[in-house]
């Protein structure tokens, strides 16, 4: 064995054991074939993109690893949720919390300043240029977005504004994770239809909470009314309060995925409720409803990495054709 190719193999122990097995020997062989003559170790550029690749692909977002297809079937769809959160926040009381007095300029009136409602402009941009380009610029206006909101957030303490509460900016945040972690060679197998499924199915969620909260039974009132209950008291703490029923639906039919052998559906599943955890965590009217949606958040994710880590590898360009 020569030094070059002792060097390699050792560089290719960041793979995990399958990878190595079943495409090891090709991968070396195609290094010391492009190894130039007297070539006695690997590049740095070499040794970089095998280390990068193979932990990508250890962690499961290479090509052969299932959270990839996760990743790319539910980006776009999240997004599109968290535009509709951002969108409905927007026109019906665009949320602050800060000084005395401090109001979201709702359908009567406010006085929040500029933060909020700048920020959520910032995701709805976001989703709109995600659909008008197919996706290219997905992963940059997403970047763009969380910046705007840590950048929001810091300016609106430091300058006394009314600002966006944390809980909601983190459940913006997570719709926008899987864009900014999703592999750029994914970026090619997206297609409508799951962004119309993700935006129909926030639309769906926000307005059955809409429609509690202002029945008899809701957590408060309209928001923006003059009762001062605002969006949060109204319609964001009845989706707290409902959230949890959808969350155990979500888990029961993601785990049914998993065990039939549909890890990326599962996982697509599992990372959709995730923000709406958040917004429960934050936004629940009762402690019980809090400590409850906690303990159903860390069971999403589990369900989420179980349905990374059990299917069989290089399923996920199937999956990822299942979406299509």
């Amino acid at each position: 064995m020569s030094d070059l190719e002792g060097a390699y193999r050792r560089l290719l122990r960041v793979y995990p054991r399958w990878y190595r097995q079943k495409r090891g020997e090709e991968v070396l062989s195609t290094l010391l074939d492009m190894a130039r003559p007297a070539q006695r170790r690997p590049s740095a550029a070499e040794a970089v993109g095998l280390v990068v690749h193979g932990a990508a692909t250890r962690v499961g977002v290479g090509p052969d690893g299932p959270l990839a297809g996760v990743l790319a079937a539910g980006a776009s769809p999240m997004l599109l949720a968290g535009g509709v959160l951002a969108s409905v926040a927007l026109v019906l009381g665009g949320p602050a919390q800060g000084g005395a007095g401090v109001r979201g300029p709702g359908p009567v009136g406010g006085t929040a300043g500029p933060v909020a409602p700048v920020l959520y402009g910032v995701w709805v941009l976001a989703v709109a240029l995600d659909v008008a380009t197919r996706q290219r610029y997905q992963r940059s206006m997403v970047a763009l977005a969380v910046l705007a909101s840590v950048i929001a957030l810091l300016v609106a303490d430091l300058v006394g504004l009314g600002r966006p509460r944390l809980f909601v900016v983190a459940a913006l945040v997570a719709f926008g994770a899987p864009s900014l972690l999703r592999p750029a060679w994914t970026l090619s197998h997206q297609r409508p239809a799951p962004m119309l499924v993700g935006g129909l199915a926030a639309l769906a969620m926000l307005a059955s909470c809409a429609l509690g909260a202002l029945g008899p039974s809701g957590v408060g009132s309209l928001p923006g009314s003059v009762s001062g209950s605002g969006f949060y008291q109204g319609l964001l703490a009845t989706l707290a309060a409902w959230t949890p029923l959808a969350a155990l639906a979500v888990l029961a039919v993601a785990a049914g995925l998993v065990v039939a052998g549909r890890a990326v559906t599962a996982g697509v599943l599992a990372a959709s409720s995730v923000p709406w955890l958040v917004i429960c965590v934050g936004a629940a009217p009762r402690h019980s409803t809090a400590t409850f949606g906690a303990v159903l958040l860390v069971a999403v994710l589990a369900v989420f990495a179980v349905a990374g880590v059990s299917h069989r590898p290089g399923t996920a360009r199937s999956g990822l054709r299942a979406q299509r």
